[in-house]
């Protein structure tokens, strides 16, 4: 597997030893190594209520990378905490809800990220059901149109699958396997320039300091849109979906989809409330902290490529709370 692949890099964000999980608490973490936000959307401690799912054996827990994550919102001014239990008391309270790479319990993760590969102790094949119940996906459906703002991260398969449910109920069609060239390759670049990250208030940020003109991904999924999406992120025309029935076991056989000028990445206003979804979740996870720890342990620099992927989540954040395109 190559170095910069997702499941190599959303291991351990960090380049110092952190023992245990927090609880949810506000307190900067001063060992993370995280990119410096030069104008903070919120006094800290003071912006809106962001929950980050943990319910659906979602894939970050296991790999420790929501730490960087979570922080990384705190040093912005969110107030983040996890959430174990969906349901509508919980969703009220808060402003922004984040599902990231969540996983059906078939499929749930048996360790940590050391274990991916594990037969033993991981089962990424088919099938890949949904993480959601439909009372879930019904309450989420709900809350987003009377205003709530919705973060859903996926990945490619199992996760795919896990999320297809969900996005389903946003007029949106997830394939359940591996974008990429149909060798396997892909860099995950896109740029304004190549017309593949489109013109948007996410990508333009509150100032021309917040402007995005590319951003990296790592792989991920495809997916294409049945109801009125504003486009982020659109796949080149050579990109196929690879849907093997065993987890990255790819053969000859393998069917693949043409998925060119499908999207990885959209928003959607859905009543009074707006979603983002993003079909890839390493862009934000495996690319926030300055070092990464590889799976055989080496210290990896974060591609520079990504540099502009922080700035990404942040306009993506400000654009859910409000602070961006407020028509």
């Amino acid at each position: 597997m190559h170095r910069h692949s997702v499941w190599r890099m959303l291991g351990i964000c960090l380049i110092c030893g952190l023992s245990g999980r927090e609880a949810g608490g506000q307190a900067p973490t001063p060992d993370l190594v995280l990119p410096t936000i030069a104008d903070p959307a919120f006094a800290a401690g003071e912006g809106p209520v962001v929950l980050m799912d943990e319910g659906h054996f979602n894939a970050h827990i296991a790999e420790g990378s929501d730490r960087p994550f979570m922080e990384f919102l705190r040093r912005d001014g969110y107030r983040v905490s996890r959430l174990a239990t969906l349901d509508r008391d919980s969703l009220d309270a808060a402003q922004v809800l984040v599902i990231p790479m969540p996983l059906a319990e078939r499929n749930r993760i048996r360790g940590n990220a050391d274990t991916f590969f594990d037969p033993q102790l991981t089962d990424f094949d088919l099938p890949n059901p949904s993480a959601f119940s439909r009372e879930e996906i019904a309450t989420i459906v709900d809350w987003v149109a009377e205003g709530g703002a919705l973060l859903l991260m996926a990945d490619h398969m199992p996760v795919a699958g896990a999320v297809s449910d969900l996005a389903a109920a946003f007029g949106l069609h997830v394939r359940n396997g591996h974008a990429g060239e149909p060798s396997g390759g892909w860099g995950g670049m896109f740029r304004r320039s190549e017309g593949l990250l489109h013109e948007h208030p996410i990508a333009r940020g509150r100032s021309e300091s917040e402007r995005v003109d590319s951003i990296k991904t790592m792989g991920g999924s495809a997916f294409s849109a049945a109801a009125d999406v504003e486009p982020l992120m659109v796949l080149p025309e050579f990109i196929v979906s690879r849907e093997p029935t065993r987890f990255r076991r790819f053969t000859a056989d393998t069917p693949t989809v043409p998925v060119g000028g499908w999207f990885q990445g959209v928003a959607q206003r859905r009543g009074r409330g707006r979603v983002v979804f993003l079909a890839e979740a390493g862009m934000f996870f495996g690319h926030l902290s300055s070092y990464t720890v590889c799976r055989d342990e080496e210290v990896c620099q974060v591609d520079p490529a990504a540099n502009q992927n922080p700035q990404f989540l942040l306009n993506t954040m400000h654009w859910l709370s409000g602070l961006l395109d407020t028509r």
